[in-house]
């Protein structure tokens, strides 16, 4: 990882949590598209955040959900709204307009690749990458092809895939997410290889206390409101995963 990463993946100081646009700015933009990361960038926001899912033709595209359904026009047969993304080729994914579910200005919007994503941001900001399938390999491939493995940041639930990852990269920058009850797996989460942790929002205090007694910074998804804002800062949170990132970055400014 650089210097800059590095920074980011330490803790942080307890009044001036990162800002981690999720999706992008998806409150307001269509999640994971490049106008969603543009306004993100725009917006200040720390890192980026952003999900991927291999095609059948082995390129990896940034979509949360593992089909289209959500992000296309209802009245589309249900068999091309429901089908996995996972057996698409990037060709077809390309002409699925994704933007206009969001608002009719965003028509012609479409499923970005994750090569020209860490093409137009990989230097201009930190990106925060979420796999959703797909092996380490193809994480590593498509990280290497672009220059991009000590510019990133990977993060995933599953906690093999990261040591797996690691394994392959040991200076790639790895977040392990995770939900529930800290205690007892503290030590499964550092040999992961990940230096930092990124929890939902239903932490106690003695596993907030954990995370940071073993030296790791705590980030939270997904926070949307001031409240949820002002009880991160009360918790001494690293960093905060919003949808608003705008907002989220005036209110901590």
């Amino acid at each position: 990882m650089n210097d800059r990463i590095r920074a980011l993946m330490s803790p942080q100081p307890a009044d001036h949590p990162l800002v981690i646009g999720h999706r992008g700015l998806a409150w307001s933009y269509p999640e994971n598209t490049l106008p969603s990361y543009d306004a993100a960038v725009a917006a200040r926001a720390d890192m980026v955040e952003l999900d991927f899912h291999p095609t059948v033709d082995s390129h990896l595209v940034c979509v949360h959900d593992t089909t289209l359904a959500r992000y296309l026009d209802p009245h589309l047969d249900r068999d091309l709204m429901y089908r996995p993304v996972v057996s698409y080729t990037l060709d077809e994914l390309r002409r699925l307009d994704v933007g206009t579910w969001k608002d009719k200005r965003f028509a012609g919007t479409t499923v970005p690749a994750l090569d020209e994503v860490l093409d137009k941001y990989s230097r201009a900001c930190v990106l925060l990458i979420e796999r959703k399938a797909g092996t380490p390999e193809q994480t590593l491939e498509a990280l290497q092809r672009r220059d991009a493995v000590e510019h990133v940041v990977v993060q995933s639930f599953d906690w093999v895939y990261l040591a797996h990852l690691h394994a392959l990269a040991p200076t790639l920058a790895l977040a392990a997410l995770g939900s529930g009850a800290v205690e007892g797996r503290i030590d499964t989460l550092r040999a992961t290889g990940a230096t930092a942790a990124h929890w939902n929002d239903q932490l106690r205090a003695a596993d907030v206390a954990a995370i940071h007694a073993a030296g790791l910074p705590l980030w939270l998804y997904t926070l949307n409101s001031e409240l949820a804002w002002r009880g991160a800062l009360a918790m001494q949170i690293d960093g905060i995963a919003t949808d608003r990132c705008d907002e989220a970055r005036a209110f901590l400014a």
